[in-house]
């Protein structure tokens, strides 16, 4: 099985290239304390189906670019688009007002 990382993606704008920031916990040697750590990987995702903020299982795979070496393995969880319920309660409101 080939190296993964779970992560959240931060940046879609380049075409066919997703940016994933893995975070991690680490611990200092000296004072035994625990603090993030995070880092930012390059993942190829030829169809562009990822999406800002989503959670997704990257695994390593050939280089692809210069910088490009993982691939998109699953996204987990897709973020819900909002919800517009609160926007038609208020127009229904103020319609009835108005009648």
């Amino acid at each position: 099985m080939a190296n993964t990382k779970k992560g959240q993606v931060v940046k879609t704008g380049l075409d066919k290239t997703i940016t994933v920031a893995v975070i991690t916990y680490k611990t200092h040697p000296l004072y035994k304390k625990r603090y993030i750590h995070s880092k930012k990987y390059l993942v190829n995702d030829p169809t562009n189906q990822a999406k800002l903020k989503d959670r997704v299982i990257i695994r390593q795979c050939r280089p692809i670019s210069r910088r490009k070496r993982w691939a998109l393995d699953q996204i987990i969880k897709n973020q819900p688009v909002k919800d517009t319920k609160k926007a038609t309660k208020t127009t229904s409101k103020t319609s009835e007002a108005n009648k």
